[in-house]
């Protein structure tokens, strides 16, 4: 049952971790549509593909650990309904294999969360950032001052 909550975990934050990267994209795309620098775009699209890249092959791992979680469960269920004098060495040894599994399960679930918690992060910097520059950008800008102020407050100061 253990086996089953941790494969229902670790399919629950795979599916968490790709929400969170379509969000990352969204947000992406808006900021590159900010930037008006050529090469700051560029930048920033070579900075995304990498980190895709990343993304994609440590979701690959999370597939094939599923795949093979998976196996080990159907594996255990047909070695637990098969009666024979080999059947308990099987079972023994598919004990043996969940037992080696289940620290790699934990791993794979810290793998994840860490995973989740820096796309997170970067979602919040990203919005940060982008709030920052909109706040910029729409703030007022100080009016120049015409020259007979500046003399007026030069000679304050003179006097004061």
């Amino acid at each position: 049952m253990e086996d089953r909550n941790a494969l229902y975990l670790v399919k629950l934050e795979s599916d968490e971790l790709n929400k969170l990267f379509r969000v990352y994209e969204k947000a992406h795309q808006m900021h590159v549509k900010g930037v008006t620098a050529q090469t700051e775009i560029g930048n920033e699209t070579r900075r995304f593909i990498l980190k895709k890249a990343a993304v994609r092959e440590f979701q690959q791992g999370i597939a094939d650990w599923i795949t093979e979680a998976e196996t080990h469960l159907v594996m255990d269920h047909v070695s637990a309904s098969q009666v024979s004098k080999n059947s308990s060495e099987r079972q023994q040894s598919v004990q043996s294999d969940m037992k080696t599994a289940q620290p790699k399960e934990q791993v794979k679930i810290a793998e994840l969360t860490t995973a989740k918690e820096l796309l997170q992060k970067q979602q919040k910097l990203k919005m940060e950032e982008e709030s920052f520059k909109k706040s910029r950008l729409n703030s007022p800008k100080p009016r120049p001052e015409n020259r007979s102020t500046v003399k007026q407050r030069r000679t304050n100061v003179k006097t004061g």
